[in-house]
């Protein structure tokens, strides 16, 4: 399995955000690392669009791929960077990896065992794409156009336990499994037969904003992701 990181350097949050550190580790080596540990992965490459992330990415192991500029704003979503890996894969004429992962170093705290699972459920369960996530037992509510609210998941005059509801998942942004070639055609992560790769709820956290960064710093001091 290739696995593709991408790491652009702006931020509009925190500058420089995937250089961040989080337990001692910038967050596209803890993506780097991972990745290595993992028995599914056969090559890593890194896209990205600043020397520095690049620089460390390439002594942390992984290919880097320069990403060209005008894939690297803040309104494109980074499935366009993958298809550029994947599409500079099959234009230098060597044979495109049948399954690509996405990972992003925004959840520090996926391990090289989610991407092993991924991986044999994605193959068993003949999946064309899947995400990671994690189970929701939340009662959920929508605001109307009149301010008020209405319940989206659960009937709110029959209250019943939060273990009778049906069960959800919420996508956790930590990897994306896809058929490599599908994925070119597509375009985009989601398509075909679409799985599902459970992971805990505490190695779901998603950087954002430093109040992010501070939680996984918490997080990772208290031991609680391992």
């Amino acid at each position: 399995m290739l696995v593709v990181i991408t790491a652009r350097g702006g931020s509009k949050e925190i500058p420089k955000k995937n250089l961040s550190k989080v337990g001692g580790l910038t967050l596209v080596e803890r993506s780097i690392r991972c990745a290595l540990n993992a028995k599914c992965v056969e090559r890593i490459i890194v896209s990205t669009d600043d020397h520095e992330i690049g620089q460390l990415s390439s002594i942390a192991g992984a290919e880097v791929y320069e990403r060209p500029a005008e894939l690297s704003g803040d309104e494109i979503m980074p499935d366009h960077a993958v298809v550029h890996v994947l599409q500079t894969i099959v234009n230098s004429g060597e044979s495109l990896p049948s399954v690509t992962c996405f990972v992003q170093p925004t959840s520090p705290f996926t391990n090289s065992e989610d991407l092993d699972k991924a991986y044999e459920l994605f193959k068993s369960n003949k999946c064309d794409s899947m995400l990671s996530a994690t189970a929701s037992h939340y009662f959920l509510w929508e605001i109307t156009e009149k301010t008020y609210v209405k319940p989206t998941n659960h009937n709110s005059s029959v209250r019943v336990g939060r273990q009778n509801l049906k069960q959800q998942f919420v996508e956790s942004g930590n990897f994306y499994l896809f058929r490599s070639d599908k994925f070119i055609e597509a375009k985009h992560r989601f398509f075909g037969n679409i799985g599902l790769c459970p992971i805990p709820k505490v190695r779901a956290i998603d950087i954002d904003n430093f109040d992010d960064l501070n939680i996984a710093k918490s997080i990772h001091s208290s031991g609680l992701h391992k």
